[in-house]
């Protein structure tokens, strides 16, 4: 088969170890026919995802520095030379090079992964003054979301490095500066800063308006697994009964970003509940209180109706109801009795193990883990029961 046949081959495979053989020979006849770099590197990209699969991601950095040698941009060391070749390369190959030193940085770790997001940056700014409005658009979206990550970075495996602060803030701002309105990364981004600089006050109207672009679609799903703010009207002990309500605004829903990105949202939000709900804030407002309380829920309920068998989610929804002022303990106890029950059920398939003789170091690692979270829950439960028998005596 010619190198065409094999790409459009690779594309509807399923092993991934079979594409991985697929996009190497088309490369390999695409560099030997000399047929077009974009083409190439198009298809060494392909092949490092799909080594990234299967967890080669030494090969897969490989084979994007090379894809990055092919296309020619953003590899010479002469600054002034590298903006004529961006200047002078297609939209394609600007954005393909760009992607390839951005996918590095998330393979890569500390510095290693800064001067990769750097090279990415470097490109697609130097891009910005292409005349086409499509593709400037396009540019800013990738600005915005490089400069996430490069932000991320800085607060975590840079956080040590004595400006990793003010770096960390500095590509914020440039990601809201080519925010397009429409995701919430950037805003994100902002409110765990000012978490992390111990600002709440300001971290709670920025988590709101982050909150606000994602919030149709996440009602959507809500409603799906009868969280939806009217569906808790009903008696929890009938939701089986109801009748599955049909999805709405299938757009919205199909837009959200990832389950890990609306997981840090729901605990940004909570975290800020509890700052507002503090007894000594000044500001203390009970419905700000119950609005990012509401607002979790609405996520963890969006990430629940994606996958019903994540136990974090089962207890944050728990720990979200109990946010509210007055607590939901009904709903918080409902929620947290499912994540109890779930993780028993984890121990008890841990402890079968370890009967047939599984002495995996690891395994006795989870049963810690899984012991301390059994109790972290337990406690959560105890406190709903004893604030209930406070408020029996006082009546």
């Amino acid at each position: 088969r010619n190198a065409d046949e094999l790409l459009a081959a690779a594309e509807t495979e399923v092993d991934p170890q079979r594409q991985i053989a697929m996009y190497s020979t088309a490369a390999r006849l695409l560099r030997a026919a000399n047929q077009g770099n974009t083409k190439l590197a198009n298809a060494m990209g392909r092949c490092a995802e799909c080594k990234v699969s299967v967890g080669d991601e030494d090969g897969a950095k490989s084979m994007l520095l090379e894809g990055v040698g092919v296309l020619g941009v953003g590899n010479d060391v002469d600054l002034n030379q590298e903006v004529e070749r961006i200047s002078a390369a297609s939209f394609e190959d600007v954005s393909m090079a760009s992607g390839f030193y951005l996918y590095l940085g998330q393979l890569s770790i500390a510095e290693e992964a800064l001067t990769f997001y750097r090279k990415g940056l470097f490109i697609l700014e130097k891009s910005c003054c292409k005349d086409d409005k499509e593709q400037a658009i396009e540019i800013r979206k990738q600005l915005c979301a490089a400069n996430c990550s490069l932000a991320d970075l800085y607060m975590t495996d840079l956080c040590y490095e004595p400006d990793a602060e003010t770096e960390c803030e500095a590509a914020i701002n440039r990601a809201l500066d080519n925010d397009d309105g429409a995701v919430a990364d950037a805003l994100q981004a902002m409110a765990n800063l000012r978490l992390s600089q111990s600002r709440p006050d300001d971290a709670v109207p920025i988590i709101q308006r982050a909150y606000e672009r994602i919030h149709v679609g996440c009602s959507a799903l809500a409603r799906i697994v009868g969280l939806g703010v009217d569906d808790r009207k009903n008696d929890i002990e009938n939701d089986d009964e109801a009748p599955a309500p049909e999805l709405s605004n299938v757009d919205e829903v199909n837009a959200l970003p990832g389950f890990e990105f609306r997981c840090q949202t729901a605990k940004i939000l909570l975290e800020c509940a509890a700052h507002l709900s503090n007894t000594e804030n000044p500001q203390k407002d009970t419905s700000k209180v119950n609005e990012c309380a509401e607002a979790a829920v609405q996520v963890l309920a969006s990430l629940l109706a994606q996958n019903d068998e994540v136990i974090e989610i089962w207890y944050l929804i728990g720990c979200a109801f109990n946010a509210f002022l007055p607590a939901n303990a009904e709903m918080a106890k409902h929620h947290w009795d499912r994540a109890l029950e779930m993780l028993l059920k984890v121990q008890a398939g841990i402890e079968d193990e370890m009967k047939f003789g599984n002495t995996d170091d690891n395994l006795h690692e989870q049963m810690g883990e899984i012991k301390g979270q059994i109790e972290e829950v337990q406690e959560k439960l105890g406190s709903i029961t004893t604030a209930g028998t406070e408020e029996m005596d006082e009546g």
